[in-house]
């Protein structure tokens, strides 16, 4: 199943910007350097990239903007957390 997403904020700058959209395919499963949508229990939605993963099928979130929230705020998610992975980006017209 896919769904499209609004992206909201500069976290993923300049790799996906705010007023881009996503394509995101459903998984619960994601991969080491995958950029992903996720729910976080504090942030809600966020849009960043896995750096890790661990033996409890748990992953941590990066952005690529300085001014992102850091892997340490987040913590580790559970793989339920995760939304899908970004298929595809849709650039905002200028």
């Amino acid at each position: 199943m896919l769904n499209i997403i609004k992206v909201t904020g500069l976290s993923m700058s300049p790799v996906v910007s705010c007023g881009d959209f996503v394509i995101v395919r459903r998984t619960t499963r994601p991969k080491l350097g995958s950029i992903v949508v996720a729910i976080h229990p504090k942030y809600g939605q966020i849009i960043k990239r896995v750096v890790s993963l661990n033996d409890k099928e748990e992953f941590q979130l990066s952005g690529t903007n300085t001014n992102s929230i850091s892997t340490q705020e987040m913590g580790w998610f559970p793989r339920e957390a995760c939304i899908g992975k970004v298929v595809l980006t849709i650039k905002k017209s200028t």
